[in-house]
């Protein structure tokens, strides 16, 4: 399978929402990632029947990051939307995403776009440097499935970059989506504070509407644990207006 990026440039603007309403956490299904699995998602997401989820998007303001001059080894932050994957690789097999991605080595930050899939025979994935992004930046990304090609999108507003990769992926399930701070396995994660994610949505059989807005029963809570003794890294905040929401950095791994 191959692998493109495209590089393109854009002055698309967009409109953030402001937080002004919240709704009960306590009917969502949580997902703990813990040494047992390998989701490393801190977010929210929605579930639905095989084959519902064609679209997922949101928007999220780059955070400001704290890089120790002492860093080493690599520090690795993703901030992505992504179809499917829900309960981790160890359970859904295919996956796609897309996002922003920050890292941090020997107190140098340094941000890119990713975009990337996951299949039991091979993945992808492929980041393209944004040197001039910065926190504070407005950042909108998505996913898309037309039968087995995924449009992916990640602009940054502010600084006036984009791409937009399209690929064949076959073997999505299209059964969740989740708007999500996301990690590798073995890796640590960046200081990031606090990261605000707003307009959360995905599309359910034909359907477009915040991650919140199809029903307790298909929410998802994720909150990262770390294999290592299990400690909690990064946890979200309540979900507000169905689809805004904040995710808090509490500790690197």
């Amino acid at each position: 399978m191959l692998f493109f990026i495209f590089l393109s440039f854009s002055s698309l603007a967009t409109a953030f929402s402001s937080v002004s309403s919240s709704i009960s956490l306590s009917p969502l299904v949580s997902v703990k990632c813990e040494a047992t699995t390998t989701c490393n998602y801190a977010g929210y997401g929605v579930t639905a029947a095989k084959g519902a989820v064609t679209f997922v998007s949101a928007n999220i303001t780059l955070p400001q990051i704290t890089c120790n001059s002492t860093q080493y080894p690599e520090q690795i932050t993703n901030f992505i939307v992504q179809i499917d994957g829900y309960r981790g690789s160890t359970k859904d097999k295919f996956y796609a995403y897309d996002g922003v991605q920050v890292t941090c080595l020997e107190g140098k930050v340094a941000w890119s776009a990713v975009t990337g899939y996951e299949d039991p025979d091979e993945g992808g994935a492929g980041t393209v440097s944004w040197p001039t992004a910065a926190p504070g930046d407005q950042v909108s990304m998505s996913v898309k499935d037309i039968g087995g090609n995924v449009n992916f999108t990640v602009t940054d507003h502010t600084a006036d970059l984009s791409i937009t990769p399209t690929m064949r992926i076959p073997g999505l399930d299209k059964n969740s989506a989740g708007c999500l701070v996301a990690f590798s396995p073995g890796a640590t994660l960046v200081n990031f504070g606090t990261s605000n994610f707003q307009n959360c949505q995905a599309t359910l059989s034909g359907k477009t509407k915040a991650i919140g807005g199809f029903g307790s029963s298909s929410l998802v809570e994720y909150i990262l644990y770390g294999s290592t003794g299990k400690r909690l890294l990064a946890s979200p905040g309540s979900l507000t207006n169905n689809e805004d929401f904040t995710v808090q950095f509490l500790r690197p791994g």
